[in-house]
């Protein structure tokens, strides 16, 4: 039980990092689409309205995996976390059994 809850432990540190990572991203993001608002004229001039569009596109699926990633490990956590409490309540229930047979 203590392992379980340890690797639990650490992939939710691990989590945490990707989440602070994509945090900084949402950052660019923001600096970039501003860019692309204010100085629409410029990006037409370069060429770079496509390679920014697929940017985005890359950006948004990637982050989409993530975010769907992240509902499936927190799924796993809880269904853990509900099969420990079982776990725990079944060893309480053992120990008043035994507790209150050996006071009878």
């Amino acid at each position: 039980m203590e392992k379980i809850l340890e690797n639990r432990l650490n992939e939710l540190k691990k989590l945490n990092f990707q989440r602070k990572a994509w945090l900084g991203l949402s950052f660019f993001v923001m600096i970039s689409i501003s860019f692309i608002i204010f100085d629409t004229k410029d990006l037409i001039n370069y060429g770079l309205v496509w390679p920014f569009a697929i940017l985005g596109i890359i950006v948004s699926a990637v982050w989409w995996y993530w975010t769907m990633l992240v509902v499936r490990k927190i799924i796993e956590h809880k269904k853990e976390e509900t099969e420990l409490l079982i776990e725990l309540v079944n060893a309480i229930k053992e120990i008043r059994k035994y507790v209150f047979n050996a006071f009878k």
